[in-house]
């Protein structure tokens, strides 16, 4: 598709900008000027306050009382951007994280775009990387894809919540984000949508992701646990298994089962890595090579692990249920 010039400034459908916040005062104020500065001009700007107690009400207040602000008890980000979506009045909705940076064409374009395409769902955008002082340390590095985006996406998630514009009516849809994930429901809800409309892709890098300390993402082996639970789920619940072919949901599978599995030996908790290798392995290959890869997993480990004798006994009887997974 070819890009589209920028919408009009003055005309088009409303966006409602929607920003989750919890505790980040220090970079709200950058977040919410990067959309109030968009060349683009019918947006209406939502900030869900999830239970902050730092002082994030005033310093909103101060910078434009146009802003509709809603405080909530703290709930985690789906919640707070279901209760952005529930006030909403807007034809297309985006995202803004509370401590990234819009650059001031990015919503004339998706505007535009979506226009122009009624068939499609949702408009994305590429970024950079920037660190706590607004300094550009990264890019990009992951391939963006357009279409009909599920199979990629189940693969590797390289759409971030602050790059999107999207119709109302895929929400109206689809339904909202899932409230039980503490985390990736932004990457759960991309997949549901994935399965009903087109998504596209600006290569551009339109949005400043900021890298902090402090992410909504969790420490690392706990989020990439449930990862692999949500993707199984979604696979084999939520209409996956129709839509991805089945060598790709294994190897999929089987990455995200190592990766958490890497991340929970590093932390030193032996029996659910061992646990995840046993899973990781079993998505792919069949019970004799299975049990051989498993096998040399487990002997490294043994050879860290406090107590080798008793997570011996552990490991016989992880490998006692390995068999090929059925798909």
């Amino acid at each position: 598709m070819r890009l589209l010039s920028d919408s009009s400034p003055r005309t088009g459908p409303l966006v409602s900008v929607i920003i989750p916040t919890y505790n980040r005062r220090q970079f709200i104020a950058d977040a919410i000027r990067s959309v109030l500065n968009q060349s683009y001009r019918n947006i209406e700007l939502i900030v869900v306050d999830d239970g902050s107690d730092d002082g994030t009400f005033e310093l909103v207040r101060s910078i434009s009382p146009a802003i509709r602000y809603f405080w909530q008890p703290n709930a985690g980000v789906a919640s707070a951007r279901n209760r952005g979506l529930a006030e909403a009045r807007g034809e297309l909705i985006a995202f803004q994280d509370s401590d990234d940076i819009w650059h001031p064409r990015k919503l004339a374009l998706q505007v535009a775009i979506l226009r122009h395409s009624p068939s499609l769902g949702m408009a994305y955008t590429s970024h950079r990387i920037i660190d706590q002082h607004g300094t550009v340390i990264g890019a990009r590095w992951k391939q963006l894809h357009s279409g009909r985006v599920t199979e990629a996406l189940f693969q590797c998630m390289f759409i971030i919540m602050p790059s999107t514009v999207t119709r109302r009516s895929v929400f109206d849809r689809v339904g909202n984000f899932n409230t039980a994930l503490c985390i990736n429901s932004d990457y759960e809800f991309w997949l549901r949508a994935s399965m009903t409309t087109d998504f596209f892709a600006i290569e551009e890098s339109l949005v400043d992701e900021r890298q902090t300390p402090c992410r909504l993402t969790g420490v690392k082996d706990e989020a990439a646990m449930l990862q692999y639970d949500m993707l199984l789920r979604f696979y084999h619940e939520l209409g996956g298994i129709d839509v991805i072919r089945p060598q790709i949901a294994r190897r999929a599978l089987a990455k995200s089962a190592f990766r958490a599995a890497r991340e929970l030996k590093k932390q030193k908790y032996f029996t659910y890595a061992l646990n995840m290798y046993a899973k990781s392995i079993s998505h792919q290959y069949s019970v004799r090579p299975a049990a051989a890869m498993l096998w040399t997993r487990i002997r490294r480990i043994l050879q860290k692990s406090a107590d080798p004798y008793r997570l011996s006994c552990m490991c016989k009887k992880i490998l006692l249920p390995i068999e090929q997974t059925n798909y």
